[in-house]
């Protein structure tokens, strides 16, 4: 490693450390510290956040109970991938995340980041609602939309529910939101919709990391090209499959402090 290397290197270890977050994000608890509250319907994970096991707009399957109590996380691997971007993220930071039921990563987000800006849009009104219960149950505050994406309104009409059609671009101006550290994508189809929405933020360095999940190998592909002709780097990525129901890529702004790839078991 020549001295250059080593120099950044270095920096790049300081500043990180230097982070308030960086410490909260490097703490995972064991994953049998999952509580079940089973007369107030809440599992409380190990890092603390609380979630509903029920609401009167849906419920959490025993499978997923189960799963969740097994391993004290929400997604095993995507909540590791998810961590190792938070030691990275500082205070007064802004997340948003498109398809949200549940809202489980803008909690985490909330949950880790000081002074944390949220902003959830979900089409589909149980869904959102899910996702207000939980906010209001750890005392998080979020702003939550109801809209969709998509450029095909006759496809995607199915997947609107009565919500409003939303491109990201016209979302940021009305919001006044100058920076997005993390756009987490997972729309169930319309990502790259999404994505290509959001060409005029891309273009002035307004969005650090994009973390998307993918619903099939076209889509998976379509995605990386786009990052590819926007000059994001890759940290992570890999497609939907038979024992992997979702795909995922982590893309980031160049140029940007952070870690240069991640590397999950």
């Amino acid at each position: 490693m020549n001295l250059l290397l080593k120099i950044s290197f270095f920096i790049y270890i300081v500043v990180s450390l230097m982070n308030p977050n960086y410490a909260k994000a490097n703490s995972i608890p064991e994953p049998e510290q999952v509580i079940l509250n089973e007369t107030d319907k809440y599992l409380i994970l190990p890092n603390g956040i609380k979630l509903s096991t029920y609401c009167s707009y849906g419920a959490l399957s025993k499978e997923k109970i189960n799963q969740i109590i097994l391993t004290g996380k929400w997604q095993h691997r995507v909540d590791d991938i998810f961590y190792e971007v938070l030691k990275y993220i500082p205070s007064k930071a802004t997340m948003l995340e498109v398809g949200a039921y549940w809202s489980y990563y803008s909690l985490l987000f909330s949950h880790v980041v000081d002074n944390p800006s949220n902003f959830i849009l979900e089409p589909h009104p149980d869904h959102l609602r899910c996702g207000i219960k939980n906010f209001e149950l750890n005392q998080k505050k979020g702003y939550f939309y109801r809209f969709y994406f998509g450029f095909d309104y006759e496809k995607r009409i199915s997947h609107s529910h009565g919500s409003i059609h939303m491109q990201m671009d016209w979302f940021i101006v009305q919001n006044d939101i100058d920076h997005i550290d993390v756009l987490f994508i997972n729309s169930q189809g319309s990502e790259l919709d999404v994505l290509t929405s959001s060409i005029e933020a891309i273009e002035q360095n307004k969005i650090d990391y994009f973390f998307i999940a993918t619903h099939s190998l076209k889509k998976h592909e379509n995605c990386l090209n786009f990052f590819t002709d926007k000059n994001f780097q890759i940290l992570i990525e890999y497609p939907p499959s038979e024992k992997i129901k979702d795909g995922l890529i982590l893309a980031k702004r160049l140029g940007i402090s952070g870690p240069n790839y991640i590397k999950v078991d």
